[in-house]
């Protein structure tokens, strides 16, 4: 006899050695305390886990990591599905789809927004989950840097790899953090470790003679992860300085970062936009008003109304000079979706590029994507 239930303080080994057990088989050695300490790294992770428990042993985990994010000021509660694991001996007993419809409903019990995760499609497109995609990756080479970087002066710019979790700069890494208009919320006392989680790297940036705190990174074998910088105009000196000793780097942009994003267009190699992230959207009123708002703070939106049916509920989505709204309505909608189909159309790249509504493709694809260190 199987239970289903969430995890109890008690657990937390057992769930620990349960989930390095089955991601060590399937792949290399994993040991979770170390590769993910923003949650496995303290006390309490437990209640995170829907566990399928067959007489005592954990058979079967998915958990959520809770996450608050701030997009131009308003605030969606969602959560990142991870550690989804089975016992190889216990594969085909249907504990994922009991787990995975734990925690759905678990979200939607608590108000949650969205759902989000990484992962394969069709695995998870069972649960209604959809690709989308808002980061941008440029590659990057020396001879990018001794041609298109020539002018550019890196000599000030000197890199300290951030120490531990008393490290003074995490003071300064988290207000610049929390002045970006896009973020997760990070709790200050679990910072050092959102910023090492994967086995990356958190550097400072800082002017090598004066030590004036320019920004950080993150840094994740031969990726740059995450840039954030407190005058975007060092952008060509960083990347200079960075590439330094070294063959190539990619680095990893949000497409919402326009500047970002056209800067290291002028000289990197190439670029790419991808759709890695799955999505399930709870309450579609929110998370389409929020998302707008922050595309308009970042790019100009023409005005006007699209109509859409999502999974029965009709909304308008509505652009004007001094407002937008999203709103429920019983006008005749201008595209019909399922939940997928919706996420899809809203929040992925690849589809914003085929869609054939004017107005619809003024405006997508919409930001909703979470950086590598918040991921789970």
């Amino acid at each position: 006899m199987t239970e289903y239930r969430f995890g109890h303080p008690g657990d937390e080994e057992d769930i620990l050695d349960f989930i390095n057990l089955v991601f060590s088989q399937a792949a290399r050695p994993h040991h979770f305390d170390r590769l993910l300490p923003k949650v496995y790294a303290h006390s309490g992770y437990a209640p995170l886990h829907a566990l399928a428990v067959t007489e005592g042993r954990i058979r079967g985990c998915v958990a959520v990591l809770p996450l608050t994010v701030r997009l131009h000021g308003e605030t969606l509660q969602g959560g990142y599905v991870g550690s989804v694991s089975v016992h190889e001996r216990a594969r085909g007993e249907g504990h994922m789809k009991a787990l995975m419809r734990m925690q759905i409903e678990a979200a939607q019990a608590r108000g949650d927004d969205f759902l989000i995760l990484g992962g394969r499609r069709q695995r998870y497109g069972y649960y209604g989950f959809e690709k989308i995609g808002g980061m941008a990756e440029f590659s990057i080479n020396a001879d990018n840097v001794r041609h298109a970087l020539a002018e550019a002066d890196g000599e000030w710019v000197a890199f300290r790899q951030v120490e531990g979790p008393q490290d003074r700069a995490l003071r300064l890494i988290s207000a610049l953090h929390a002045a970006q208009p896009y973020r997760c919320d990070r709790p200050a006392q679990r910072l050092y470790d959102t910023l090492t989680s994967w086995e990356a790297e958190p550097f400072v940036i800082s002017h090598r003679e004066t030590g004036e705190f320019r920004g950080y990174l993150i840094a994740a074998d031969s990726r740059i992860t995450e840039l954030v910088l407190v005058e975007e105009g060092d952008l060509p000196a960083v990347i200079k300085a960075w590439m330094r000793g070294r063959k190539g780097c990619a680095v990893l942009a949000p497409l919402w970062q326009r500047a970002r994003v056209n800067g290291l267009k002028a000289f990197a190699e190439n670029g790419r936009v991808g759709d890695e992230e799955m999505i399930k959207v709870l309450c579609w009123p929110r998370v389409l008003s929020a998302a707008l708002r922050m595309q308009q703070a970042v790019l100009p939106l023409p005005e006007g109304t699209v109509i859409v049916e999502i999974a029965g509920q009709r909304l308008a989505l509505t652009v004007d000079s001094s407002r937008i709204t999203v709103a429920e309505t019983d006008q005749k909608p201008d595209r019909v979706l399922t939940e997928k189909q919706a996420a899809a159309l809203f929040f992925s790249p690849l589809s914003a590029l085929m869609e054939g509504n004017a107005l619809l493709r003024a405006w997508l694809p919409l930001p909703l994507g979470m950086p590598p260190a918040d991921q789970f």
